[in-house]
């Protein structure tokens, strides 16, 4: 049994495995735009579901990607560049921001963009809330190794 909530960009999965109730939680959290104008920013009503493989093995940590957006807001490319633990995150970390829906911040003409995002994935506590106070402690850290 599953159960999502989303709150502002973190997702809340609750996971049933072999009778043990685990909450996760992704958060996404734009690191920096790599040019000054900003014309994208990551849709807040997006519901992403934590990657059940890694629930599975209880895999935790975060991940910063440089994403590239065309100008009609489509991730073009995904690309590692820090990660804890990084071969276990590139892979659900790439598809989920490959799906991550972005929209337009401003009504100036849309044009491509390149960002630098981090995305934490966070397991644990006895409550959804407890999963994301976690979550937004770890996205507190630093991530890279």
């Amino acid at each position: 049994m599953r159960y999502i909530l989303l709150a502002g960009l973190s997702v809340v999965s609750v996971f049933n495995a072999q009778a043990k109730i685990l909450y996760g939680d992704i958060r996404l959290t734009e690191v920096t735009p790599t040019n000054a104008q900003v014309y994208w920013k990551p849709d807040a009503e997006h519901k992403s579901r934590y990657p059940v493989p890694l629930a599975r093995k209880g895999i935790a940590g975060c991940a910063i990607f440089k994403v590239n957006l065309d100008a009609q807001g489509n991730t073009e490319s995904v690309v590692l560049l820090h990660g804890i633990p990084a071969t276990s995150l590139s892979r659900p970390g790439k598809k989920i921001l490959k799906k991550w829906p972005w929209s337009m911040t401003s009504d100036t003409a849309p044009q491509a963009e390149e960002k630098i995002v981090r995305l934490d994935f966070c397991l644990g506590g006895q409550s959804v809330e407890e999963a994301q106070a976690r979550c937004k402690v770890q996205a507190s850290l630093n991530c890279e190794a």
